[in-house]
């Protein structure tokens, strides 16, 4: 028989082995730093209860986790807490028997405001039968700074191919020996120079970049300016801040910090 229950420091040994299962290559970045950092040392925690929900066999294998990000809302005059669920999987011998509704019920009742930004088609089924309703799609900025062969050669691959691994392969390695991967990206990091030169004129003498290792109380006073004029953000304080890019493990972040005169 399976249980569903909020996990404690003394599962973790178990949660650690089923996670080297269910993440499989991805493990390593799982834990122990990282499942430290973003369920223990959250200093957004409510309470001293792991943000962690578990399912569990007889025996004591945990088979089954969902677990929630905490971070600071605010929304209005008033913070509160958000739960961004992560980290949801159930091993697949254990589907299709209810337990990941009980992990998603669980997660759900245990955090006061309960979110997710992205989601497997089952996970999301069950958010909506738990009452979730989807808002307005997030839009998600990306700019290649710079071009690689290896990102070029495995692009053109992924397209070509269509899922097939042989054939994959075949064409990863033309375009190796025929140094077209290096000839796209050469032209490809061009492009991207000459769009940057075509920025600068409009750039802003006035305002200078520092680059920064830790944020410190000026940028509270940033935050005390901006955030009146968003009803719901996250609190970008210093305390999340810090948390958030320089604490956390396996994220190697670039801070800057924007002056005007």
């Amino acid at each position: 028989m399976v249980i569903v229950k909020r996990a404690t420091l003394d599962d973790k040994p178990a949660i650690y082995k089923f996670i080297q299962i269910a993440y499989e290559n991805r493990w390593q970045y799982k834990i122990p730093e990282r499942w430290q950092w973003e369920f223990v040392e959250n200093p957004f925690l409510p309470d001293q209860l792991l943000p962690v929900w578990i399912a569990v066999e007889e025996d004591g294998r945990v088979v089954g986790q969902t677990c929630a990000l905490v971070e600071p809302l605010k929304i209005g005059d008033e913070i509160h807490r958000v739960g961004w669920s992560v980290d949801t999987f159930l091993l697949p011998e254990y589907r299709g028997q209810g337990i990941g509704f009980q992990l998603q019920k669980a997660n759900d009742e245990g955090n006061e405001i309960f979110m997710s930004l992205s989601m497997s088609k089952a996970n999301r089924r069950i958010k909506a039968g738990l009452g979730s309703v989807p808002i307005d799609p997030v839009p998600a900025f990306t700019r290649l700074a710079r071009y690689t062969p290896e990102s070029i050669r495995a692009a053109i691959a992924d397209r070509l191919s269509r899922g097939n691994d042989a054939l994959k392969r075949i064409i990863i390695l033309l375009f190796h020996l025929l140094f077209l991967d290096r000839l796209c990206s050469s032209l490809l990091n061009i492009q991207v120079h000459l769009q940057d030169r075509r920025q600068l004129p409009y750039l802003d003498e006035n305002i200078a970049l520092s680059r920064i290792d830790i944020f410190d109380q000026e940028i509270n006073l940033l935050w005390d300016k901006v955030s009146p004029k968003f009803y719901a953000i996250v609190k970008r304080d210093d305390v999340y801040l810090n948390w958030k890019y320089v604490q956390q493990p396996y994220a190697d972040y670039f801070k800057y910090i924007a002056r005007r005169n």
